[in-house]
């Protein structure tokens, strides 16, 4: 029997590291782009950041309207299985909530 695996939800959208990804590593990249962002606002100033960076926020990545740097996969390309976005956007909601409670 094979291990578990974490599904691969979508292919991350970088100039510089394009790769595929799991839910979990979305979730870090977003955390990592907004510490960087909030540092950079803090020591640059709006002016300076505005255009260089923008603030991501997870649930875009679950709105079909909004235009981010991942394209979502229905399938992981690895086992097959569907990858349900309506499920992992209540743990992503879950998630955001955490992260706020702990600041």
């Amino acid at each position: 029997m094979s291990e578990e695996h974490e599904c691969i939800i979508g292919e991350w959208l970088n100039y510089e590291d394009a790769k595929l990804i799991t839910f979990k590593e979305l979730k870090q990249k977003v955390k990592e782009n907004n510490s960087t962002f909030d540092y950079g606002l803090k020591t640059y100033g709006e002016d300076f950041m505005n255009g260089l960076m923008q603030q991501l926020k997870l649930k875009d990545y679950f709105d079909n309207r909004k235009n981010v740097n991942l394209n979502k996969f229905k399938y992981c390309p690895y086992c097959g299985k569907e990858i349900k976005w309506n499920v992992l956007k209540k743990e992503a909601v879950r998630w955001v909530k955490k992260v706020k409670e702990n600041y």
